[in-house]
């Protein structure tokens, strides 16, 4: 089966410059794009079936401790179902060189819930992670070198102005006392007319109600808070998804004198998460879609060959633990030829597509009914002893005689031959049994056909 959307989807995911896995329910990694791989800088038979924590480089917190493996992203949404947005963290590939990451997770499942997987989706945020600390770094020594004042400050004007994210920085009482170029874009004015004045003076009383909510979150934390808010351009009125970190600043004493906050645009980010999100799902529906089908025999909606080989075979093994019956009719249309012959493949197939609905109408819920090959059907009857195989079978028998089959000048019915058999204790395994059903049934057609006949 052909879905359009498939080969752009995997065009998608190869070009991408976000990375993308896929981990299994046991949190293995079944699936990585080139983006991660080369964000891992690992290659794929480093990855691809091994968990998170089993992949071969440290990871870190932004404080530099160790990050734990059960704090993973993937091991939370696993363990929670919950899934996690702009989880930062370290990956050290050596001494020396180290790649942040943003990692996203989400649950996926198929419609039972059986299937569960955890998709993620990571950028890298080294360049942007190096900034915050240049500019904590540039306030450190501003802290401890009076002397170095007037550089440091330059080169602190020099990577605000320069990063593409919005930078601002606010007193205790919410007032601006500075902001980046990409920040007046947001406000629709200049720093000029910005600084000395709050949120209350350019946005609405909802939207800058919010704004201080997370500056006293984050002054209250002492501590870098990340959050992440849908906001509008005042310039122009489109809207942007956010992720926002705040920061309390502070003061050659140590104390809080005010907040730094650092937002950048992730909409698209999210829009591509969502849209993985979706394909992923679709390409699950399709993987019990195929599963379907290859269980499936195309022409009369009955179970196949291979999936009720399967099937008998745990069956015979659970007769054999448990001592529990279990009886097989094999079942033959009788001068199925003929049929054919006197009316055409089409509706010698309508004769088929008959006898099995009679099989789905005439089992019961336990029961397997199977088609076997060409006009040969199989019915798995469990917990079934030799008698009451033999009962299904002429109730089963009489009502084949009764289908009737539209051609094109008439209707004709027909008849079959069925064989029964049970599982015996001394039975090598299941096919000894498929070949005593079928030798009663060609016994039934050798004494006249339209009849039942068994074997023990």
């Amino acid at each position: 089966m052909h879905k359009p959307g498939k080969a752009l989807l995997e065009s998608f995911l190869l070009t991408a410059a976000e990375g993308v896995t896929v981990h299994d329910a046991a949190g293995r990694i079944v699936y990585t794009n080139p983006a991660a791989e080369r964000i891992l800088r690992l290659q794929t038979r480093q990855v691809v079936g091994r968990t998170s924590s089993d992949i071969e480089v440290g990871t870190l917190r932004e404080d530099g401790s160790v990050f734990p493996a059960g704090e993973h992203p993937v091991m939370v949404t696993l363990r929670t179902g919950r899934a996690c947005t702009g989880v930062v963290m370290g990956i050290q590939h050596d001494d020396r060189l180290r790649t942040w990451i943003s990692i996203n997770s989400a649950s996926v499942s198929d419609a039972s819930n059986r299937d569960a997987k955890v998709l993620t989706v990571f950028s890298d945020i080294t360049r942007y992670i190096e900034n915050e600390r240049s500019l904590r770094d540039v306030s450190e020594r501003l802290r401890r070198s009076n002397s170095a004042l007037q550089e440091t400050e330059a080169r602190l004007r020099t990577v605000v102005q320069s990063i593409p994210d919005m930078v601002w920085a606010k007193d205790l009482d919410g007032v601006y006392v500075d902001c980046n170029p990409e920040f007046e874009r947001f406000f629709g004015a200049g720093a000029a007319e910005i600084i000395g004045k709050t949120d209350y003076d350019f946005v609405d009383r909802q939207q800058a109600d919010f704004f201080r909510e997370k500056d006293a979150l984050a002054l209250a934390s002492g501590s870098s808070s990340m959050n992440e808010e849908f906001i509008k351009y005042a310039s122009d009125g489109h809207g942007v998804l956010l992720e926002t970190i705040k920061t309390p600043m502070r003061d050659a004493a140590g104390d809080v004198i005010g907040i730094l906050g650092i937002a950048r645009d992730i909409t698209a980010r999210r829009d591509v998460e969502d849209q993985l999100r979706r394909a992923v799902a679709k390409l699950e529906i399709l993987k019990d879609e195929f599963q379907e089908l290859a269980r499936t025999d195309a022409l009369t909606g009955l179970a196949n060959r291979r999936s009720f080989d399967e099937a008998l075979k745990a069956e015979f093994l659970r007769s054999r633990r448990f001592l529990t019956p279990a009886a097989l009719l094999m079942i033959d249309i009788d001068h199925f030829k003929p049929i054919n012959d006197a009316h055409g493949h089409a509706v010698g197939d309508r004769a088929l597509v008959a006898l099995a609905a009679t099989l789905k109408t005439t089992s019961r819920v336990t029961d397997l009914a199977a088609r076997f090959g060409g006009e040969e059907f199989v019915v798995l009857l469990t917990g079934t002893t030799l008698s009451g195989g033999l009962e299904t079978a002429e109730r089963l028998r009489l009502a084949i005689a009764q289908i009737n089959v539209a051609a094109a000048s008439e209707s004709f019915g027909f008849t079959a031959s069925i064989g029964v058999t049970t599982f015996r204790p001394d039975d090598g395994d299941w096919s000894e049994a498929v070949a005593r059903a079928d030798h009663a049934m060609y016994r039934a057609k050798a004494l006249g056909r339209n009849r039942v006949e068994s074997t023990t």
